[in-house]
């Protein structure tokens, strides 16, 4: 991709801020900014506990992080990072949240180029480098610019896949931003395609699934959950590995789809309201896209449920009493999950057991009026690093859940770190990329 940034850019001066690093903490676990929550209540007597030590794989180099969950799985397991990264650089992506519009899009990465997309359906190419700008891609239509907002990316051989809040599944020259191809869907995107060899894999917020060729963009097959639940942010990404598509609707229904013809192989609920109660209250009951982990499937509820599916019989292995809005994150024999009750705990991957717990600050001040949202947690450097929507980026060891460092950012963020070529970048609320390396 030499040729996608002008000679003029090249001259673009990067802002360093040497000063903003993670550091590491040598004082005994401080508190951190906050009211936080106890860690475990009457409600979770039930919940079984492991004794397994949290062991970490080698850390790898991933060169790219083509799609939300950096592949097709979603599993990536540990990523390698310095342990202090530095801030490089920070650049302007476009429009940040409003009060009706909102980010929803994490950044991918391809050959040392970014690309990402803002609040108002603005894709940028940058280079990971120093953040130059390579070209702009507007997808918002004229027609349509009230109340749209979001959406996600991913890539394949040369095409960029971009699904918007305005119901559209492009694919564009990832060069250059041209329109390839097109498909009008019946609702927003907000979850990101996912790519898997040369198939397209998209859902909407009302719990439409449809499968497209890569190069084309002709629609393979669809597929409808629940009707009459819809959501405003709820659409995740699939998963995908062998054959097989795994959906997880913001109705909280999960399906394992045959990937070439949509046929269902299997299907389960993670759901924690009845639908009558979820209509017209835009809840959803599945936070963060499905992981495949090997045999397993591991979904994160938004209704107080994380269940573990045996992906081969389609039965559930284990289910926790707790939910979230993020993706959990696999280790050797554990998962890392942020809850939506303040904790972040690490769970045994054959029992459901809890190895350990520790609470995070639930609420900005004691008026508990501005709540806080994780984002994470990522396992790099062999440390858990989350980031928050009050600009709170810290680290954790996974082994014992010890806070190990923090930095603050003067913005809040809006979606988890994506980490490639050893560079970690984050979006923030007001629509800047930061890079940290």
């Amino acid at each position: 991709m030499k040729g996608l940034f002008s000679i003029g850019l090249l001259a673009l001066t990067v802002a360093f801020a040497g000063c903003e690093i993670i550091d590491r903490l040598n004082d005994d676990d401080p508190r951190l900014p906050g009211t936080r929550v106890e860690l475990f209540s009457d409600q979770d007597l039930g919940v079984p506990r492991s004794t397994n030590p949290v062991s970490i794989p080698q850390a790898q180099n991933l060169t790219s992080w083509t799609q939300p969950g950096a592949t097709a799985t979603h599993a990536v397991y540990h990523l390698s990072l310095a342990e202090r990264p530095k801030r490089i650089w920070s650049r302007s992506i476009g429009r940040g949240n409003g009060k009706a519009y909102r980010i929803t899009s994490t950044p991918i990465v391809v050959d040392g180029v970014i690309y990402v997309m803002d609040s108002q359906l603005q894709v940028t190419a940058m280079r990971l480098s120093d953040g130059a700008v390579g070209w702009r891609k507007n997808l918002m239509p004229a027609s349509e610019s009230d109340g749209v907002f979001g959406g996600g990316l991913s890539y394949a051989n040369g095409i960029l896949l971009a699904g918007t809040g305005a119901g559209r599944l492009y694919g564009l020259s990832s060069r250059t931003g041209n329109v390839i191809w097109q498909q009008r869907l019946n609702a927003p995107i907000h979850g990101g395609p996912t790519v898997d060899g040369n198939t397209v894999f998209a859902t909407t917020i009302d719990n439409h699934a449809a499968a497209f060729e890569l190069t084309s963009g002709r629609k393979q097959w669809e597929h409808e959950g629940r009707e009459g639940v819809t959501t405003i942010l709820g659409s995740t990404a699939p998963a995908s590995a062998a054959g097989v598509t795994y959906i997880a609707y913001a109705s909280g229904e999960v399906f394992a789809l045959a990937s070439d013809t949509g046929r269902v192989l299997w299907s389960d609920t993670v759901a924690g309201m009845t639908a009558t109660a979820r209509t017209g209250m835009f809840i959803d009951d599945v936070g963060g896209p499905p992981l495949i982990d090997r045999d397993r499937l591991i979904v994160v509820g938004g209704s107080d449920r994380t269940v573990s599916f045996d992906i081969d019989r389609g039965i559930q292995a284990w289910e926790l009493p707790f939910g979230g809005t993020q993706m959990a994150w696999p280790s050797a024999q554990h998962y890392f999950i942020a809850t939506d009750n303040g904790r972040l705990v690490a769970v045994d991957r054959d029992t459901g057991g809890i190895a350990w717990a520790r609470s995070l600050p639930k609420y900005a001040d004691a008026s508990r009026l501005d709540r806080v949202e994780w984002f994470g947690p990522v396992l790099a450097a062999n440390r858990l690093i989350l980031a928050s929507s009050t600009g709170l980026i810290i680290t954790i060891s996974p082994s014992t859940g010890k806070l190990l460092g923090r930095v603050e950012n003067r913005a809040g963020f809006v979606g988890p770190p994506v980490i490639a070529q050893n560079t970690m970048l984050l979006v923030s609320e007001n629509g800047d990329l930061v890079a940290y390396k």
